[in-house]
């Protein structure tokens, strides 16, 4: 298999690297003086452009004169700005922003633009020296590799969490990031795996890392986590299955010539204890061979009876480019954690309402366990072949083990003393899921007099495998006021319900275009042709021969104007769509469901988006999202073969710095949702409110103190599809204070500090996670 990989990947690399030659008539030669020729200004549509760079430790004064007469640009600033501050020095191949974010990185110093050669220093709120919280550098034109076009032109939402908010807000995990996100919510996820809906719909395996799928079902740590991004909107023509809602993309820390030393300390609540280090530099002095390595490790209980987490993480990458137009990034991550399963707290759904009171009762058994460990490694190569061409190939390989006994409740029960007790299984479910993946894309960009063109072509070949076995078994009913367990370690001596193993292989390649005319309309276009296969056989179907197979191939096209009334204002809308095939989740519990068509989304959209001054932007979109998806069996009356589904809403979304020192992150969701399945009626989406809002401001003092404070509203939602259990509204206030400097960072954080008892999500109608009561965490981070 390995061989046959490898040989793969080398005829792809040859093919599209002649065919690049071919047609375009590239080459291959650096530019023998080993300098950039291009002559460009910040402003310029180009800013893919590098520089190279050389700048020695010196004070900032010195090096930001030496960083001018190398790049060109005109800086304009205060000598006061600089008075203190000192410069690692920086060396190697940069853009201007990746140049200016290391340079004034910690500084507090933020890029304003003059003019098209002119820059302006100005105190600033983010570490960040030219970032805007919006995706104002994302390229979802094409993927997320690419972070330079600018999100004014693009017909698409899309929101980015970046680095320093995660930082400044004391955000522990990726749920607490994608708060900040309108029109994502966060769910419990049985409390072994991220999960989230975008826009009403399910995207727990629309993950992605670095722009690949990343599809394996576990908590994602944020120790090396760079930041997070969101796109929204069925993402068919990119992504290919799934993505109904959008795709969540975790851009990872990638290694830097610049040395980086930062070990953080962290301290919470139910003795939580947490380690992170953080190093970068030039391997043996080189600029051209740079590492990154990051680890956290973490030990903590929770608020929960009998609940525990351990985990370690680690991250080590090496780059190496070989000259000023290649490089070659390898990558890997290893993530080890061991908890206690938590189903949360028991919903009556007949009488329709939460029956538990106390948020710490555990309902499992002190025998419960989840034992997650992954793997994920991959390499990446990018080429620059000319000036307009650019080739970029990965090769990603991931593992996910989980070994897990869980005692789930099911129902209720009495006692011969007339108490309530509650009724479980315990199952058993270990499964491994291994993905290889190779995927591939190259990019030509025309400027010409009258109309400018990126074209994008790729291509992605996915082989999935994933193992399941369960076992189940009853264990004794529990008292619902008094849960204490005196059972014996539970043994699973019946025979597996499910053992399962399940293949799928994904073929898609696309192609996409952006037409920009006067730099006031843009219009993109695009389309992907998937071939979905899936192969699954249960129990002893797989010795004798005789799985379920399925072959599905579909085509997802998108299209997008764009028309910006000024350089602050612009208005979009698009159409897209998605499908999701039956053996989406690499396992499907009735394999004869295996036989249905995808599922097709089909989405209408139209917005806007404005920078209204400096660093402050804003973007409104107002979206419907349709869907089908077949019945298994069509029963009389009913006028219709297919399931429907539509989710309709707006989202309203402001970043940046409203005045010197005080920035607001702010975000407001409506949306509504309508399910109907077979003859049933119509009813709401589980898990979704109609009304969500996050509000988080924060303001810098002088001499590096600052404060933040945080506001989160999420409105009524019902606990499952049936819409019998009602999840109660609720508003939670967060706070911090922070000290920062170049050397070390302090910060102290107060969470639910008005300790508002409130659900945070459920799991089907039977079981619901409570929100953490009053609880603090304290972080001192130090720069050596």
């Amino acid at each position: 298999m390995y061989r046959c990989l490898c040989a793969v990947i080398l005829f792809v690399v040859t093919a599209e690297y002649s065919a690049a030659t071919a047609i375009f008539g590239v080459s291959d030669k650096a530019d023998p003086t080993g300098e950039i020729t291009d002559e460009v200004t910040p402003g310029s549509r180009d800013q893919k452009h590098t520089f190279n760079i050389d700048l020695p430790a010196s004070d900032l004064s010195q090096a930001l004169i030496l960083f001018s007469d190398q790049t060109g640009v005109h800086l304009i600033y205060s000598s006061a700005l600089t008075e203190g501050l000192y410069s690692t020095g920086l060396k190697g191949i940069y853009t201007l922003q990746s140049a200016l974010d290391v340079l004034l990185e910690s500084t507090h110093l933020k890029a304003v633009r003059v003019n098209e050669n002119t820059l302006s220093l100005q105190q600033g709120s983010d570490r960040k020296a030219l970032e805007v919280q919006t995706l104002k550098n994302i390229n979802v034109v094409a993927q997320p590799w690419d972070y330079e076009q600018a999100h004014q032109s693009t017909p698409i939402a899309s929101q980015a969490v970046t680095k320093s908010q995660i930082t400044e807000q004391g955000m522990r995990d990726t749920r607490d990031v994608l708060r900040m996100v309108s029109g994502v919510v966060a769910n419990d996820g049985e409390s072994r795996r991220d999960e989230f809906f975008i826009r009403g719909f399910n995207a727990q395996r629309d993950t992605y890392i670095d722009g690949v799928r990343d599809d394996s079902l576990y908590f994602r740590d944020l120790s090396n986590t760079e930041r997070i991004e969101v796109i929204k909107g069925p993402g068919g023509a990119i992504y290919g299955r799934g993505s109904a809602g959008g795709v969540i993309n975790r851009v990872t820390k990638k290694p830097q010539a610049t040395a980086l030393r930062e070990a953080s300390l962290i301290l919470g609540s139910y003795d939580k204890v947490r380690v992170e280090l953080d190093f970068a530099g030039a391997v043996a002095a080189r600029p051209d061979f740079n590492y990154r390595f990051t680890l956290a490790n973490e030990d903590s209980e929770s608020f929960r009876d009998n609940v525990e987490s351990q985990r370690f993480a680690m991250a080590p990458a090496l780059s190496w480019s070989p000259d000023l137009n290649t490089e070659i990034l390898l990558q890997a991550e290893y993530l080890k954690q061991n908890s206690v399963p938590d189903r949360g707290l028991i919903a009556d759904p007949e009488q329709g309402e939460i029956i538990d009171d106390d948020i710490t009762r555990f309902y499992g058994e002190p025998t419960d366990y989840i034992d997650n460990e992954i793997w994920n490694v991959r390499t990446r190569f990018t080429k620059r072949l000319s000036e307009r061409l650019s080739w970029e190939s990965i090769v990603q390989w991931s593992k996910a083990t989980l070994d897990a006994v869980n005692s789930k409740p099911f129902g209720f029960d009495e006692d011969i003393n007339g108490r309530t007790t509650v009724k479980r299984t315990a199952i058993y479910f270990p499964q491994t899921q291994q993905n290889w993946l190779l995927k591939s894309e190259m990019k030509y960009e025309l400027f010409s007099g009258w109309m400018d063109q990126e074209w994008l072509i790729g291509m992605e070949w996915l082989n999935q495998r994933r193992e399941l076995w369960v076992q189940k078994t009853n264990v004794p009913n529990i008292d619902l006021l008094s849960p204490e367990s005196q059972s014996p370690p539970v043994r699973f001596s019946e025979e597996p319900t499910v053992d399962s193993q399940f293949t799928a292989r994904t073929w898609g390649g696309y192609l996409q275009s952006l037409f920009s005319w006067s730099s006031r309309w843009h219009v993109l276009l695009g389309g992907r042709l998937d071939y979905f296969r899936v192969r699954q056989c249960n129990l002893d179907a797989c010795s004798v021969g005789n799985p379920y197979k399925r072959r599905d191939w579909e085509f997802t096209p998108r299209v997008g104007l764009t028309h910006q009334f000024s350089e602050e204002l612009s208005f979009y809308a698009n159409y897209s769509q998605a499908f999701i095939p039956s053996g989406y989740k690499l396992f499907q519990s009735n394999p004869e469901v295996l036989n249905q068509k995808p599922e097709q989304f089909y989405q209408r959209e139209i917005g806007f988006k404005t920078h209204l001054f400096q660093d402050f932007d804003g973007s409104l979109a107002l979206y419907q999202i349709d869907s089908k998806s077949p019945l298994t069996a069509v029963q009389e009356g009913c006028g219709s073969n297919h399931n429907r589904k539509q989710s309709q809403g707006m989202e309203v979304n402001i970043n940046g710095e409203m005045i010197n020192r005080w920035s607001v992150h702010a975000n407001l969701t409506y949306t509504e949702t309508v399910e109907k399945r077979r003859c049933e009626v119509e009813n709401k989406f589980a898990n979704i409110p109609t009304w969500q809002a996050a509000l988080w401001n924060s303001y810098r003092f002088q001499h590096g103190f600052g404060a933040g404070v945080g506001i989160y509203y999420v409105g009524d939602r019902f606990a499952s599809y049936q819409n019998k259990v009602t999840l109660p509204a609720y508003t939670r206030v967060d706070t911090t204070l922070f000290y920062e400097s170049p050397l070390f960072d302090v910060r102290f954080s107060l969470n639910n500090i008005f300790d508002r008892d409130y659900v945070e999500s459920a799991n089907r109608a039977l079981l619901v996670a409570p929100g953490a009561p009053l609880n603090w965490h304290f972080a001192v981070t130090t720069r050596l």
